[in-house]
């Protein structure tokens, strides 16, 4: 009988059986499952294996009639305690509605015994996976990450349950960097749900402590019950291992952590809003700081604690040999990222190790943080030279339209056409998938920045046709940003009752899906047709809409809110209200000045309204002058 072969889950490509570790992710190895390609309880389709915990195994699965990607938990062992608390953490996840938590769509047993969970499915990477593959988070991506993940213990809190097993391999990181809430909490499978009453059963025998040892507090060790201050401490020890760097954590996160991980759980912070309160005054101090680190060890130690100091050294040791070799690997990609920017170097891409397409990804969204949009660009292409004959055409269709949108970001007009259509030719074989209709809106978004708005049109009206097959919320997010594409063409055409039939449309998807900016989007967009009708009062009207909503999002929509302000100021001027301009013409000066504007389109936007209003208020020397002479 032939050996079984393995596969990685990254990139899904086959393996011998005695290879381990796939050589371009990193990643270990499992073996091909079975039940792939299986229909499982008459209703769901195994599409992939996606990981496995201590109780179950996880699968990829389409639920055959409502054509919705989720995963499947499916129980290994058929123990009653085993069942019991399986059933715990569908009904504790169950009782949580929360953006940071995945969330539980059913809990069943199958016809051959087993008990199952539908999820929703999480397209990203776990926290602990991510650090060993790029190495320590900056202190902005910690502060970001680690408070959407007190965000959900709250919830949770508040709710009675206890996770008890928060570390970084239970925090995932969503591929979606665009949305707010790109953060999710998984695996309540220890949760504890706390004040229960009298007649809860009990599934934790006396002495027994369930979480991963280097993450538990100490007093679970001496047969203490878990509460808040537990996951805490959980969290404490995940967030220094997050920004561990050469041994040391940034100067100020050190008095933060310290708390947290202190052995005594009365000297901790007592409960998750007193975490979030101290997160959020180092959010405000991050700018002013200038990120020094200090020693990993705690400046002021508390009592010693026999099982607390034991576990704390171990864990330590551990996470700085992965530290330096996490820093190892890093220090050689930036060395060779930074080649690439040489233009001496020629060679400098034939030297780089062989990336995944999802490593390709992040390195070339960490240069465009840089500013460097053209490294980015050249590494997309140097990973597509190196792979168009790899045979993995999702792979490069996915990486053919990521090209062209950043093509189409940096004014490359052309060359964004020309890469989309690539992949697009590539895509045409699989009409039903998503990199084909991924593809579509690109060429749309393209053909629309061309002029030619009525194959653009046709092109988005195409994709619109298309059933949806994967997650609903990101299918319907989908439809609201084509319907834009859409009205936005219209509107360029002249033809402003068809522009605002689709406007409007979208609009009411997001009522449905309470996509809050999207829907903001919507109004700036009714706003700009309603401006070219000259229907001002309407255009106001909505544009007032988008900039409140914005102003409520905070600084993470700081660009878009001063877009939507620059529109407004506009369409005042238009509607001659003086006092109105001159004070959307100082907010726009402050903010502008201050948080600096890096997108390119709503750069130009804020910038052309400040001039405008300059000359709308006489406060430009040229209008000055141009008055002095009417005179």
């Amino acid at each position: 009988m032939a050996a079984q072969r393995k596969v990685c889950i990254v990139c899904r490509r086959e393996f011998p059986a005695n290879v381990t570790e796939c050589p371009d992710d990193l990643v270990r190895l499992t073996e091909k499952d079975a039940r792939i390609g299986t229909i499982f309880d008459g209703k769901y389709e195994i599409l992939d294996f996606v990981g496995s915990g201590g109780m179950s195994r996880v699968y990829k699965a389409r639920h055959t009639k409502l054509n919705r990607i989720m995963a499947l938990k499916i129980l290994r062992n058929s123990e009653l305690v085993e069942i019991q608390r399986f059933r715990q953490e569908a009904v504790s996840i169950g009782k949580l509605e929360h953006p940071n938590i995945a969330r539980v769509y059913a809990f069943a047993v199958s016809p051959d015994g087993r008990p199952y969970m539908a999820l929703e499915y999480l397209d990203g990477q776990d926290l602990s996976s991510h650090l060993a593959r790029d190495g320590a988070l900056s202190l902005g991506e910690a502060l970001q990450i680690f408070d959407q993940v007190a965000s959900a213990l709250q919830h949770a809190h508040n709710n009675k349950i206890i996770h008890r097993d928060i570390k970084p391999s239970n925090i995932v990181l969503l591929s979606d960097r665009d949305h707010a809430d790109n953060v999710k909490v998984v695996d309540f499978g220890l949760a504890k749900v706390r004040a229960m009453g009298e007649n809860a059963q009990r599934l934790t025998q006396d002495g027994e402590i369930f979480g991963t040892k280097q993450y538990v507090g100490p007093e679970l060790f001496r047969g203490a019950e878990a509460d808040e201050r537990s996951d805490i401490f959980s969290m404490g020890v995940s967030l220094k291992e997050a920004v561990l760097k050469n041994g040391k954590i940034p100067e100020t996160l050190s008095p933060l952590i310290s708390k947290a991980c202190n052995p005594d759980p009365d000297a901790r912070f007592q409960n998750i809003a007193e975490f979030r309160s101290e997160l959020e005054k180092i959010k405000e101090l991050q700018n002013k700081s200038q990120n020094a680190y200090v020693n990993a060890a705690s400046p002021n130690p508390a009592p010693k604690d026999l099982f607390g100091t034991f576990y704390f050294w171990t864990m330590l040791s551990g996470m700085i040999i992965v530290g330096i070799c996490a820093t190892v690997v890093v220090k050689q990609r930036m060395d060779t990222l930074e080649s690439i920017s040489n233009k001496s170097h020629k060679t400098a891409l034939s030297k780089m190790p062989a990336l995944s397409l999802s490593a390709t990804r992040k390195q070339a969204d960490a240069l465009i943080l840089l500013n460097k949009k053209q490294d980015a660009i050249t590494l997309y292409l140097e990973w597509l030279a190196r792979n168009r004959k790899s045979g993995r055409w999702n792979e490069i269709c996915q990486a053919e339209q990521e090209l062209s949108a950043l093509q189409e970001k940096c004014g490359m007009i052309e060359e964004s056409y020309s890469s989309a259509k690539r992949g697009l030719i590539i895509a045409e074989r699989h009409p039903q998938s998503q990199e084909y209709k991924d593809l579509l809106f690109s060429m749309s978004r393209v053909e629309h920045r061309k002029g030619n708005f009525e194959e653009s049109i046709r092109i988005a009206k195409e994709r619109l046709a298309l059933a949806g097959n994967r997650d609903f919320a990101r299918e319907q997010q989908d439809k609201i940003l084509v319907l834009h594409t859409i009205a936005n063409s219209y509107r360029r055409m002249g033809d402003f009752k068809n522009a605002l039939d689709f406007a409007n449309e979208a609009e009411s998807l997001c009522r449905s899906t309470r996509d809050d900016n999207s829907y903001a989007n919507c109004c700036k967009i009714k706003a700009v047709i309603y401006e070219d009708a000259k229907n001002y009062k309407e255009a106001l009207a909505n544009i007032e809409k988008s900039v409140e909503i914005f102003r409520q999002a905070g600084d993470t929509f700081i660009t878009a809110w001063l877009a939507s302000l620059a529109r407004r100021c506009e369409i005042e001027m238009k509607l001659y209200e003086r006092g109105a301009v001159e004070r959307d013409y100082n907010i726009l000066k402050t903010y502008a000045s201050a948080h600096g504007i890096t997108d390119q389109e709503a750069g130009a936007e804020v910038k052309l309204a400040i001039e405008e209003a300059e000359s709308f208020l006489g406060l430009r020397a040229d209008s000055k002058e141009k008055k002095q002479g009417n005179n």
